[in-house]
């Protein structure tokens, strides 16, 4: 089985509830070494997704390329449009890149794609969308910023404004766009039901709220560690596998390795429990389906 393991890189402020132009600090971008035994003791190489302001400090671009050196890491970017310039009264608090203008979505990620250019030498050819706010806009645009392999999409969530890819489980596919053909990557979220996924999705329109929140909490599972314990976890892989899939794609928020930053992960001894949780996961995916290694770009000529 082919693992991505990726990192949207960013600065701290997520869970606040706000979204603000200047970062609340950038603390948590140094622990990603915490991360580093991922690639030295499992060979599964990092995919760092970072956001304008950590291209933007001296300090964590260095950092970010001194894992990329280091450890094989891959560069990528994340684009947050509140806080990435150019600024616009349409982008402030947390805006739906559906209300952006697409001519202001393009230069902000073009001033995305650039700092990261800056940070690495080359352009970056991975993506993810702050805020899985994944719309047609953002699609079409990422091909002209040189960007292959998009990884967006959550599948089986109630999508932001503009976006729908609640079926869109699986393996990595291409994607066609206005301007070329993407690979979308999407997040490991797997039904433990397929039919009653598609029931949920085609009824989602009359659904209850309720409903739909017990569907997110009983009718899925994912291999995404901070979202759901190492049981589900490995069902999830297993449910993948069974259906064909080859390609596992795992992520966390750099600032949930900062105690505190994440309401579920307040105290140290939380953040060594999710990494210890982790390491469980590779462990026990290595023994029982392999384990190969893959950066976000890697994908692409596949």
């Amino acid at each position: 089985m082919r693992l991505v393991f990726s990192l949207d890189v960013e600065e701290e402020g997520l869970f606040s509830g706000s979204y603000e132009r200047e970062p609340r600090g950038l603390r948590n971008v140094a622990l990603l070494r915490r991360l580093e035994w991922v690639t030295r003791d499992f060979g599964v190489p990092l995919t760092l997704l970072a956001t304008w302001p950590v291209f933007s400090d001296p300090a964590r671009a260095d950092l970010l390329r001194g894992l990329r050196d280091d450890l094989g890491a891959e560069i990528g970017a994340h684009l947050h449009p509140w806080n990435t310039p150019p600024f616009s009264p349409e982008d402030r608090g947390a805006p739906s890149a559906s209300r952006l203008p697409a001519p202001l979505l393009a230069r902000k990620l073009e001033t995305l794609c650039e700092a990261a250019r800056a940070c690495s030498g080359v352009r970056p050819v991975s993506f993810r969308m702050g805020r899985w706010d994944f719309t047609e806009a953002v699609r079409d645009a990422l091909p002209g910023a040189g960007i292959r392999v998009d990884s967006s999409v959550q599948p089986l969530a109630a999508p932001p404004a503009g976006t729908e890819h609640f079926l869109d489980w699986g393996d990595p596919r291409p994607l066609a766009t206005k301007n070329g053909v993407l690979l979308e990557a999407p997040l490991t979220v797997v039904p433990l039901s397929e039919a009653v996924a598609r029931g949920v999705s085609a009824l989602r329109g009359v659904l209850p709220r309720a409903a739909l929140t017990a569907f997110a909490r009983l009718g899925r599972v994912s291999v995404q560690p901070v979202w759901h314990a190492l049981p589900a976890m490995k069902l999830a892989a297993n449910l993948h596998a069974r259906r064909g899939g080859r390609v596992l794609v795992m992520f966390l928020h750099s600032s949930e390795l900062l105690p505190g930053a994440n309401p579920r992960l307040s105290t140290q001894r939380d953040v060594d429990a999710l990494l210890a949780k982790i390491r469980l996961f590779l462990e026990w995916l290595a023994r029982e389906h392999g384990l190969e290694g893959r950066r976000l770009g890697d994908l692409a000529p596949e």
